[in-house]
């Protein structure tokens, strides 16, 4: 038996007429109940099935926040297909350039059909991208239908596929099954005590694993509403997060760490909510940090957030979602590692993950040991879509090697950064290496002479994406347009906004003797300089 379509099935049949989730776009909220998402799920089971779709083919669904997004991706899973969220471009982005950049991840994965509305259709056309060499399906254009005879599809088929928040033209997509899915929910149900009287409440996107995982397929799995804002507008109004929390009476969210910042910079505290009845503000998707809860709760503990309320998570796509979970009801926990204050405890792995530790030739390492975090289990991921090299390269012997540095002490998982290149901004994974790429094309800067790192800034309690590129002898533009050039290139692609562009002299950026860019070398170079100029970056 599927178990994740047989819930869902189970839901439409009994529940009609319950709520399966409260839309809320701008002011406007709407409650679509199990019967409206059953219509909507059948007229797109229709529109695939009319299109002649094979099973197992790949279905990239382009919406923003519409309340297609469910239906167009459960209608996708009842057919054998499997879907993907993919972001469309933001407000601050040149249509043009994010969509040209796709032109290589539409080559590589071929979808079997496109799911968008007619304004992304046309950005789309315009940009140049070849959508229309795929079968292309207009959410206009499907009428609701009747759920008809659902095929019976494997647990161990390929469900849907989870893409990395990198730039856009070198995404992997992690394959997951409908058994990895189920066993992961069914986990981490246990983890967080999950009951029937929960409210979940979020702005996430859900092309972001957080979003799709913990907001999405959890509740509808387990038959809970949950509550969906706008991630736009929350950005531009985060005080709509804790106004849904006090009108739903809403018990659990999920939020990267720079949220919580966010809130608790943006949030007037005479605007006074009730958020007495959450159980779990749950921090995930970058490093956590003990400094935020206490801002988060000087900020907020009068309104009702208990310090037993904030908890952290270690969660990846390629796990599904959660590795561990910090015990849900106990205050937060932080220790000293390798001389590194206030590292925070993200709980202990959850049922049906076996998490070790490995030093640089794949040994196990004792307790306490800091090497790299390698893990196996129930919910672990088939591999990278498309991309049999990278899954061989990190799947060895059935164990997955993140590249991420952590430690268990006492049973209780400690991430410590990555091993790799991996950049987190604003709860995104960014690589250096594609951003340096990136900016390599615009033939500004000198070729190889480009690196991308992050850093912490006290000021804004936020990690910033920082860039340092030598100036191109060729280029005619002068340092201001090379900076507002590159700047522009990543909004458009990456929807990041760089912290600081530092266009250095020619010969300073410091290469290894293998020649790769030696970013911890560059940002101790670039705090030095900027410094020296005067600024004062912690």
């Amino acid at each position: 038996m599927n178990r994740f379509l047989a819930a869902i099935a189970r839901q439409i049949e009994e529940r009609p007429g319950d709520v399966f989730c409260h839309f809320i776009a701008r002011d406007d909220e709407r409650a679509i109940s199990w019967g409206e998402l059953s219509a909507g799920i059948g007229g797109f089971a229709a529109a695939y099935r009319a299109r002649r779709l094979a099973p197992g083919g790949a279905v990239l669904i382009f919406l923003r926040h519409d309340p297609a997004l469910y239906a167009s991706f459960l209608g996708a899973m009842m057919g054998g297909l499997v879907p993907a969220f993919m972001p469309c471009a933001s407000p601050r982005q040149d249509p043009r350039i994010y969509w040209e950049s796709h032109r290589a991840l539409l080559r590589r994965i071929a979808p079997a059909a496109i799911v968008l509305d007619r304004k992304t259709l046309g950005e789309m056309r315009q940009a140049g991208l070849p959508v229309d060499h795929y079968p292309i399906i207009q959410i206009e254009d499907v009428a609701a239908a009747r759920i008809e005879v659902r095929p019976a599809v494997s647990e161990d088929a390929i469900a849907l596929l989870q893409h990395s928040s990198g730039t856009t033209g070198l995404k992997k997509g992690v394959a997951l099954t409908y058994r990895a899915i189920a066993e992961q929910l069914d986990s981490y149900g246990d983890a967080i005590r999950l009951t029937p009287a929960d409210r979940i409440v979020s702005w996430l996107p859900l092309y972001h694993d957080m979003g799709l995982v913990a907001c999405f397929l959890l509740p509808a799995y387990s038959g809970i509403p949950f509550i969906h804002l706008d991630a736009l507008q929350w950005v531009a109004r985060p005080e709509l997060f804790f106004a849904a929390i006090e009108r739903h009476r809403g018990t659990l969210g999920w939020l990267p760490n720079f949220a919580f910042d966010h809130l608790a910079q943006r949030v007037d505290r005479a605007r006074r909510f009730d958020l007495s009845s959450m159980r779990a503000f749950i921090d995930c998707s970058e490093p956590c940090r003990p400094d935020t809860f206490e801002r988060y709760l000087d900020k907020f503990g009068l309104w009702g957030v208990k310090p037993e309320a904030l908890q952290s998570c270690y969660a990846m796509a390629e796990t599904v979602f959660c590795v561990s979970q910090t015990p849900l009801g106990a205050r937060w926990r932080e220790r000293e590692i390798e001389g590194r204050a206030r590292m925070m405890d993200l709980g202990p792995p959850v049922s049906g993950i076996e998490l070790s530790v490995r030093d640089r030739d794949g040994n196990a390492l004792r307790e306490g040991a800091v090497g790299e975090i390698a893990l196996q289990g129930r919910f672990l991921f088939d591999g990278y879509f498309g991309d049999p090299a990278l899954t061989a390269e990190r799947i060895r012997d059935g164990w997955y090697y993140t590249r991420d540095l952590g430690c268990v002490i006492a049973g209780e998982v400690y991430i410590l950064g990555r091993a790799d290149d991996v950049l987190i901004v604003n709860g995104r994974n960014l690589h250096a290496r594609e951003i340096e790429a990136l900016i390599d094309t615009l033939g500004c800067t000198k070729p190889g002479r480009v690196a991308a790192f992050t850093h912490y800034d006290e000021s804004t309690k936020s990690t910033g994406l920082i860039v340092v590129a030598e100036k191109n002898p060729a280029t005619q533009l002068d340092e201001d347009r090379i900076v507002a050039t590159i700047a522009a290139h990543i909004r458009s692609t990456v929807d990041i906004q760089p912290r600081d562009i530092y266009i250095a002299p020619p010969g300073w950026v410091v290469k290894t003797t293998s020649g790769k860019i030696a970013r911890g070398d560059n940002r101790r170079k670039y705090l030095a300089a900027r410094q020296a100029e005067g600024l004062q970056l912690a």
